[in-house]
């Protein structure tokens, strides 16, 4: 890359004892349809032989250019050291285990081209390894910021960002997990950032199962039931977090119907009165995550007694108009 030549894109690429999947990442970045970019690629004190293979993929390439952190600093705070180093006008994330789809950057980039109100975008993922199949993420604002009161609508390492937008905030650095849920908990619900989903799969994620995020996952749903005005007592934050993250069988063991009908009426009534939620949104997003729970059969006769939105016609017709679009994308 001539020195003298400012890339389009800064892809942060944090990297710790990633040895075995480097090269398969690093060769879908640099296959990219869109080739303007340069790769920060920050290896966290890797003890695997990760930052020799970047130093040769560096010295093939030189639109990478490496970084070593002196010691583990953990990911939030070498996130934060990328954007500081990010000099491009949009920034992009990528994981070292997962691989980016070949048009990923072109299609995102030409989305926020296209709308030069939208402050960032990501997209959905196809999962490998211990889960398969594809993640289906909310599309349009009102449904972002209901799923933000519920779970993390966003797969991490498909974010592109203006880098005018990003760089303002910071990753919280005492999240071990989840920290990326936290920081659009805050840019979206705090500061009305404009993020949104592009229904495509645009990277391959690798899944491993972990129960090490539930409690930095718990924090943040936290958070943003604070956020819309929320008193909780620890029985409510077990069934909301249990509900969020489909553990019925312990949310069973634990406690009645009964106990989950009164925080669900609790949990719409209240957040559904803050003007930056859409009660249509919400209620659709609260009443999928019951049929899961109850059945179908089961939910019928416990709807009457929920807060639930009568069915709305307008908005269900809708939400049948975005899964259309979604298919039109995917096919």
């Amino acid at each position: 890359m001539n020195e003298t030549h400012h890339p389009q894109l800064s892809v942060l690429l944090p990297s710790y004892n990633s040895a075995r999947y480097l090269p398969a990442c690093l060769d879908s970045l640099l296959g990219q349809t869109f080739q303007d970019f340069e790769i920060l690629a920050i290896d966290d004190g890797s003890t695997d032989g990760s930052l020799d293979i970047l130093h040769a993929y560096a010295h093939r390439d030189r639109r990478i250019r490496v970084h070593a952190n002196p010691r583990n600093l953990k990911l939030a705070a070498t996130l934060n050291k990328g954007l500081e180093l990010a000099g491009a006008p949009f920034i992009a994330r990528m994981d070292a285990d997962d691989t980016a789809c070949p048009q990923r950057f072109q299609t995102q980039l030409a989305f926020l081209h296209a709308h030069p109100t939208i402050d960032g975008c990501a997209a959905d993922v196809a999962r490998f390894g211990e889960s398969t199949g594809r993640t289906h993420n909310p599309v349009t604002d009102p449904d972002i910021r209901a799923a933000l009161l519920w779970r993390n609508p966003f797969a991490h390492p498909t974010i592109l960002f203006r880098a005018s937008v990003f760089k303002r905030f910071r990753y919280d650095e005492t999240f071990d997990r989840a920290q990326d849920y936290e920081l659009w908990s805050r840019m979206i619900l705090d500061h009305d950032v404009r993020l949104v989903n592009i229904p495509n799969v645009l990277v391959n994620y690798r899944c491993a199962h972990s129960n090490t995020f539930i409690p930095w996952h718990k924090k943040v749903i936290a958070a943003n039931l604070l956020r819309m005005g929320l008193s909780i007592t620890p029985e409510e934050m077990d069934i909301h977090t249990l509900l969020s993250l489909s553990l019925f069988q312990q949310l069973r063991e634990a406690f009645s119907d009964d106990d989950v009908v009164i925080w669900i009426n609790k949990f719409l009534q209240q957040a559904g009165r803050q003007p930056k939620i859409s009660f249509s949104a919400l209620s659709f997003m609260t009443e999928n995550i019951l049929l899961r729970y109850f059945g179908k059969d089961k939910l019928r006769p416990i709807r009457n007694r929920l807060l639930l939105r009568k069915k709305n016609f307008s908005y269900y017709v809708e939400k049948s108009f975005r899964r259309f679009v979604r298919l039109l994308h995917s096919a």
